[in-house]
């Protein structure tokens, strides 16, 4: 079964850092060990009302966490799980089975648009400062194809995820997912076919 481990920092500044075990199989065998820092809130007195608008700090923390909670589904069932130590790679997650070639994973947490429709994006964002030789001042820029296999969503009100093979969804901005979308067996079963498909 997984534990967490949580340590308060002394100052609101620092940020709150988590060490996250998970182990396979009641054997010991294929554990794992995750550990991602994250922005904390302080308590806030009752008559401070909160900001409506979400800060960035908060964004990485919600995707850090879908990142956490995929590696642990997965290693549930039995996949061995790697995780890059940097963000230079737009690979989040590496599973594998025993004999199997890896599949590269990009973890997205799907954001509630109104009723039981949910968006992410299919790219990722570029600092302001970032330099385009093609199209100067490009804030965004869309996956191609090998930049990674899977596209795994987090649907965090439904406790639930879709997942996308990338070079059917390559072209597009963003995707939207409604409630009949949810299929935790067909989720596998597409990175099993993934699998397959990079057998040499």
């Amino acid at each position: 079964m997984g534990k967490a481990v949580a340590i308060q920092p002394e100052a609101q500044q620092e940020p709150l850092i988590m060490w996250i075990e998970h182990t396979a199989n009641d054997s010991g065998d294929n554990s794992s060990l995750f550990q991602v820092s994250l922005p904390i809130e302080c308590e806030q007195p009752s008559n401070v009302e909160k900001p409506e608008s979400v800060s960035y700090s908060e964004t990485n923390a919600s995707g850090a966490l879908a990142e956490i909670r995929f590696a642990a589904l997965a290693s549930q069932r039995g996949y061995s799980v790697f995780m890059p130590l940097c963000h230079a790679t737009k690979t989040d997650v590496v599973i594998k089975m025993d004999g199997t070639p890896c599949v590269s994973v990009q973890v997205k947490k799907a954001t509630l648009q109104g009723g039981a429709i949910w968006k992410f994006m299919v790219g990722s964002g570029l600092p302001s400062c970032a330099y385009n030789k093609e199209k100067h001042g490009l804030r965004y820029r869309t996956y191609k194809s090998g930049d990674f296999d899977l596209i795994a969503a987090h649907v965090a009100e439904r406790n639930s995820w879709v997942f996308y093979e990338l070079d059917s969804v390559c072209g597009k901005s963003s995707i939207r997912i409604q409630d009949p979308a949810f299929n935790d067996e067909g989720n596998w079963k597409l990175v099993t076919e993934i699998m397959r498909k990079k057998q040499p």
